[in-house]
């Protein structure tokens, strides 16, 4: 039961995703890096319910879909113009895959949950949105409420920065018990659904016109 909770909601995700379709023609360039990522989203949770089912786990399609995400986001940054030197863009580019690699081939296996990398790239998707977000507050007159880049960087620091804590808190953790390492896990979804409703909201404030950005 709490498996097919879990599917519904994260299957939630097909609501901005449609809604990102839906307005395509009617945003911004800026804005097509996010409608991808969340229907790379989309393909991970079917590749995973499929895996699941047949395999016992999905544990391969989540790591490489770590990757592509944190890649992804990285790239919808700098459309927004975040990185002022495109060093720092493309060293992110690589230092991502170069962090990638090893737990899941050298250190460890692909073939299981991995830790690290999930944790890293949490961790400067936060920093990210952090900074963007200090620099919309410079450059930005209106209210940041109605301002999609705004909505959708809120939504990456609450998501990654649970997301980066459960992990650390799963790693490290022993002696609790399992009712609470569930309730954790219950709100983690619960945190799911909250952000794929950030994500709808963010969908419909965009606008055609340039964002107010980093220009």
């Amino acid at each position: 039961m709490e498996f097919i909770f879990k599917v519904i909601v994260n299957f939630f995700l097909f609501i901005p995703a449609i809604m990102g379709i839906i307005y395509l023609k009617k945003i911004h360039h800026f804005f097509y890096p996010f409608i991808l990522l969340l229907w790379t989203g989309i393909l991970n949770e079917g590749i995973g319910i499929y895996t699941s089912y047949q395999h016992n786990t999905n544990a391969v399609n989540s790591n490489i879909y770590c990757l592509a995400e944190s890649l992804i986001i990285t790239y919808l940054f700098n459309t927004w113009k975040l990185f002022n030197n495109p060093k720092v863009y493309y060293a992110l580019l690589i230092l991502f895959p170069v962090a990638w690699a090893p737990e899941n081939f050298v250190f460890g296996s692909i073939l299981r949950f991995n830790s690290f990398f999930t944790v890293f790239y949490s961790f400067i998707t936060v920093l990210e949105s952090v900074i963007f977000i200090n620099k919309l507050l410079i450059s930005e007159q209106e209210s940041l409420l109605k301002n999609a880049q705004f909505v959708i960087c809120m939504a990456f620091i609450i998501f990654f920065t649970y997301n980066l804590f459960i992990e650390i808190w799963w790693k490290y953790s022993s002696g609790f018990s399992n009712s609470f390492n569930i309730s954790l896990h219950n709100i983690f979804i619960a945190i799911n659904l909250f952000i794929n409703i950030l994500f709808s909201y963010a969908i419909l404030c965009m606008r055609p016109k340039s964002p107010s950005s980093i220009q």
